[in-house]
């Protein structure tokens, strides 16, 4: 889901975007850095999307606050927070809420929020699926694939 989400807005835009993931749950590598404070001149726009990043230490997150500052064109960070959600919201923790970017993204209407996929969505999501790739799923077949109960 966070990938089409993603890939919706990059579509939006009149340009063509390169993507590049990066995952949090790892250290993250130079490359990650270098990606978002290098724009590619000569090359298409990129999207740096890094995924579970509430595995993020800290000093991470105070790491992103000089780089994400300064606005560049042609870099599009992404923030994928996929920790499961408690008590009907996702957990953000305290340290990403201080930080002055992540209050500007709030304000903007920046954050995106989904809880990912859950047993009353599935059935729906399959559908929708299946229609995108022209495959038509008889519902007594979905009705056993995809349970409602």
């Amino acid at each position: 889901m966070i990938k089409e989400y993603i890939h919706s807005l990059l579509a939006d835009q009149q340009e063509s975007w390169q993507v590049r993931t990066f995952w949090a749950d790892e250290e993250l590598p130079d490359a990650y850095w270098q990606t978002l404070t290098w724009t590619n001149l000569l090359g298409r726009p990129t999207a740096v999307i890094l995924r579970r990043a509430e595995h993020l230490k800290a000093e991470d997150w105070k790491k992103l606050h000089p780089i994400l500052g300064r606005f560049k064109s042609g870099i599009w960070p992404f923030f994928c927070l996929e920790k499961e959600w408690d008590r009907g919201k996702p957990p953000i923790s305290a340290v990403l809420q201080r930080q002055a970017y992540w209050k500007v993204a709030e304000s903007k209407g920046w954050v995106w929020r989904s809880p990912g996929l859950e047993r009353k969505n599935i059935q729906q999501r399959v559908g929708q699926w299946a229609e995108r790739q022209g495959i038509c799923i008889p519902a007594e077949v979905q009705r056993v694939l995809v349970p409602s109960s």
